[in-house]
């Protein structure tokens, strides 16, 4: 498994953070930067599949539900599945009409505390971690035999 950082390190907020295992490939997060001026003019990480659909990219992680996690999820295909908390889902639905540049977000599945998702070869189990953000979740990522959490 092999990690790379696009977004978040130098900056707070705009995290994104892609995985690669056996050719698949998933997103954690992709997020607006908060000194983002606005969504059109703000690039989308050097990420393929973001752009142009690949088959190698099988979804993006939202880790809950501020901007700063989701808010570059607009400008992508909606092909692309994404996987975020039940609630997450519900609120980003419910705060849609009063964000600037939202949209109403469908999962393709949901995390819950502790219950392991098979996204190809990466097993990624959600951890409810206590946040300004209802919902959020830090993930363990498992895939050939490594580890991230």
């Amino acid at each position: 498994m092999r990690l790379r950082i696009h977004r978040g390190t130098r900056e707070i907020g705009g995290t994104c953070i892609e995985l690669e295992s056996d050719g698949a490939r998933i997103l954690l997060d992709l997020g607006l930067p908060l000194n983002a001026n606005d969504l059109a003019s703000t690039p989308l990480p050097n990420v393929d599949g973001l752009s142009a659909v690949s088959a190698s990219l099988l979804g993006i992680v939202l880790s809950h539900g501020h901007r700063d996690h989701w808010g570059l999820v607009p400008k992508v295909s909606p092909a692309i599945p994404l996987i975020m908390g039940k609630a997450t889902e519900s609120i980003i639905r419910a705060a849609a009409d009063f964000v600037p540049d939202a949209v109403a977000l469908n999962a393709s599945h949901y995390l819950e505390h502790r219950k392991p998702i098979q996204i190809g070869p990466f097993t990624v189990t959600p951890r409810l971690v206590d946040h300004s953000g209802f919902d959020a979740y830090a993930v363990e990522i498992t895939s050939g035999g490594k580890r991230v959490f």
